[in-house]
């Protein structure tokens, strides 16, 4: 929807009953309105099959970003690192619970100096931008993978081909999530701890104001959504 269909930004708007997810009562529309990047995060694991013994980047640290890396904690993985270029974003990576975040410009170093110079087994960039995309490559471990699940805004990026090659890196391409949201509803059914991704909100009427909040990083918005009371 609002990309091969038209969205929700409207008075009435019909869907198929396939395109539906029941909650429970007690989960608030703020909370059901993150199991959608939720469901990228699920789609994200489900193709890559991660192990509860190993090791993740994550280059971007908006909904996308933060809900994967729950759903990385929820197979058991401990060792998580989240990176951004927004000093806001960092701390409250942190304060989710992400093993340590960083600014994207000391992220290199400063997470191959955690981990033995050896980085991470999965790198994913939530953010489709050639810097993320960059430091996926050099973060990556031997023999790891690389989840690109960030929309770049030009058709065509860059990476050095001899790192990859000489790592053995696999690349997934992430599309959405896939029909994964009854599953994210089973799974996060008692956990609301992430409600707090959600840190602005506007009535339908004033939908432009959250536009314009998100798109230029205003007051340290992270998720805002829509509602229409």
């Amino acid at each position: 929807m609002g990309a091969s269909a038209p969205g929700a930004l409207a008075d009435y708007v019909i869907v198929h009953k396939s395109q539906l997810a029941k909650i429970p009562a007690k989960m608030s529309f703020k909370m059901a309105a993150l199991l959608e990047p939720l469901g990228i995060g699920l789609h994200t694991a489900n193709l890559i099959q991660p192990k509860n013994t190993e090791s993740a980047t994550i280059v971007g640290s908006g909904p996308i970003g933060l809900c994967l890396m729950k759903i990385l904690q929820k197979a058991g993985l401990t060792e998580i690192y989240l990176v951004d270029i927004l000093p806001y974003r960092v701390r409250f990576a942190e304060k989710m619970g992400t093993t340590k975040a960083f600014l994207l410009k000391n992220a290199v170093t400063q997470i191959k100096k955690l981990t033995n110079n050896q980085g991470t087994t999965y790198t994913f960039d939530s953010s489709g931008t050639q810097g993320a995309i960059t430091a996926c490559g050099e973060l990556v471990s031997l023999g790891g993978t690389i989840g690109l699940i960030g929309i770049p805004t030009n058709d065509f990026v860059d990476y050095n081909p001899h790192r990859l090659r000489t790592k053995e890196i696999r690349i997934q391409n992430v599309r959405r999530s896939n029909q994964t949201m009854n599953d994210c509803v089973k799974l996060f059914s008692n956990d609301f701890a992430l409600e707090k991704i959600v840190t602005h909100s506007f009535d339908f009427k004033d939908v432009q104001k959250g536009f314009d909040l998100v798109s230029k990083f205003k007051d340290n918005v992270i998720k805002c959504v829509i509602t229409n009371n």
